[in-house]
């Protein structure tokens, strides 16, 4: 039952998200192609009236493909809670609720989905970000500004010495990174979506009018709390991480990688378990007695 329940979210969500996903890998190679434009137009010493008559056209397809990669994760979320608000506190919800499908799967199916559409929608922004760049010219000849950006992050000198601590162990050290931060991830976008999922139930239990203005209010009430948690947890770690990195002789091998990798698990171990809280409040008050009205 969990997955005809799935398939028929996913469907729902997907046909309108199909729509702007191509949209958006359009704007981004146009957009490309208009900084290319420009650039061929302001680098060339003889430049046509017919030419600069072209640069406002350039510069809005500019604006505009960076602009619907800025609000392709934004319509994404979107797209996800009007799926979710409508058939649990609307009119619909009458007639969801009399299938006879537990409403923790009603719930998980929605969940799962939000997940599946916000990753597809990160990887869908890295291509469209990558074709913008790839296409747009770096400044160097011949190069493009993708290019140019990957040999920005070549790592400063101390880093690399940092490395050289663990260069036995490199390759362990790096999987082990790369699969702690997937796992972090993981839970972000789960935790982001519940929170969105908790206020919207908290605010449509509690309201018979102004839901959503209510459930909005909600949110950022709970995001000023959270903001205020991690940034004193945040604090904490970082006094504590250079704490360590400046006693040498308590640390004279990969004990320091050791420690920021302490933190991270219990940054994520903390984030799962609030997550785990609004997961347990939101279902408890779906199963209670919604307010339709």
């Amino acid at each position: 039952m969990f997955r005809k329940v799935l398939k028929h979210d996913v469907n729902a969500v997907i046909r309108i998200w199909s729509i702007i996903t191509i949209t958006v890998l359009l704007f981004s190679v146009i957009g490309g192609l208009c900084i290319r434009g420009m650039s061929n137009i302001t680098n060339n010493a003889t430049v046509e009236s017919s030419q600069v008559a072209f640069l406002p056209l350039l510069v809005l397809g500019i604006v505009i493909s960076v602009l619907s990669i800025a609000v392709y994760g934004f319509a994404t979320t979107f797209l996800v809670l009007i799926r979710f608000y409508q058939n649990f506190f609307t009119d619909e919800a009458y007639l969801t609720f009399t299938l006879p499908v537990k409403r923790s799967t009603l719930f998980n199916s929605k969940l799962l989905c939000a997940f599946i559409f916000n990753t597809a929608t990160a990887i869908v922004t890295i291509v469209a970000v990558g074709t913008l760049l790839a296409i747009s010219p770096g400044g160097i000849e011949g190069s493009s500004a993708l290019e140019v950006l990957f040999s920005a992050f070549e790592l400063p000198i101390e880093y690399i010495e940092m490395l050289l601590v663990i260069q036995d162990q490199l390759d362990l050290w790096i999987a082990t990174y790369i699969t702690v931060a997937i796992i972090y991830f993981i839970v972000l976008y789960i935790h982001e979506t519940m929170l969105l999922f908790c206020t919207i139930t908290f605010g449509s239990l509690i309201a018979k009018k102004h839901k959503v203005i209510l459930s909005i209010a909600v949110f950022y009430g709970i995001q000023m709390m959270l903001s205020v948690f991690w940034a004193i947890m945040q604090g904490l770690m970082n006094i504590g991480i250079n704490a360590a990195a400046k006693i040498p002789d308590f640390l004279p091998g990969a004990e320091l990688f050791w420690i920021i990798l302490g933190v991270l698990i219990i940054y994520i171990c903390i984030l799962a378990m609030i997550t785990a809280f609004l997961y347990k409040f939101t279902l408890s008050k779906l199963r209670g007695n919604l307010n339709l009205a």
